[in-house]
């Protein structure tokens, strides 16, 4: 990102991005990058990270950004991932997961 770029610029999604990840899983995978080597690149605890990547927790904007910009992730694809609904749906499949 140039100094003359503001963070919301950055996380505009280029047109020919159409190859780029839609999810942190995605974007780990495809960088063979580990959770705790992108948590310290954003900054955030890779437990947190870990969260985050499940949909069991939403990260504020300013993580969502910071992700997006290092992801090259389109906001809207991550914040698309973090609806209340998404994620209580996502709450309740972890916990009959460990019921079993």
């Amino acid at each position: 990102m140039s100094e003359t770029a503001t963070l919301d610029e950055a996380t505009v999604p280029h047109p020919d991005d159409a190859d780029e990840p839609r999810s942190l899983t995605e974007y780990l995978d495809l960088h063979h990058l580990s959770e705790r080597r992108l948590a310290k690149m954003l900054d955030i605890s890779q437990s947190h990270l870990s969260l985050i990547r499940r949909g069991l927790r939403t990260p504020s904007v300013k993580v969502a950004k910071a992700i997006s910009h290092h992801t090259h992730i389109p906001l809207d694809d991550l914040l698309r991932s973090f609806t209340p609904a998404v994620i209580a749906k996502r709450k309740r499949k972890q916990q009959r997961k460990h019921r079993r």
